[in-house]
């Protein structure tokens, strides 16, 4: 578990690419469910009523 002090930062899903999913595994999910979640039309919102 990461510390709330931790100056390490993660990419949030919106900002993975391409280049990023090469770093760890991740990153390649990350890009992959994005990937997949484009191809196949699925929108996520963080607004629910």
């Amino acid at each position: 578990m990461r510390s709330a002090l931790s100056e390490e930062e993660s990419k949030w899903l919106i900002e993975v690419q391409r280049s990023d999913a090469e770093e760890d595994a991740a990153s390649l999910l990350k890009f992959l469910l994005k990937k997949w979640m484009y191809k196949f039309g699925v929108e996520v919102s963080g607004k629910f009523e």
